[in-house]
């Protein structure tokens, strides 16, 4: 199971409010509601180079409120995103990726 950062929350409806666990069907739903563009999911992979994925993510958990797992946290580093449902992001250390 995957341990939270509880961040600063943001209000419903928004598309910053869905978590790593939002189905592509949900977040495509809601771009419909808000007569936005279709063909973006509003989802990102943020790439870090070498030695500054701590500070990275440091800086959005602050900056940004976001709660972020890690896939460390999981057994064998598998992530289950809907055990990951209070999430915004989820971090690969390994990769130097946060999605």
């Amino acid at each position: 199971m995957a341990t939270r950062d509880v961040g600063r929350r943001r209000s419903p409806g928004t598309a910053a409010s869905a978590q790593v666990s939002t189905s592509t069907e949900a977040l495509m739903l809601a771009a419909i509601e808000r007569g936005e563009d279709l063909s973006k999911t509003g989802r990102f992979l943020v790439t870090y180079k070498e030695n500054a994925l701590n500070e990275g993510m440091k800086h959005l958990r602050s900056q940004r409120g976001l709660r972020i797992a890690n896939a460390r946290d999981f057994k064998d580093q598998a992530v289950a995103f809907e055990a990951a449902t209070d999430a915004d992001a989820v971090c690969f250390q390994r990769l130097a990726l946060l999605c």
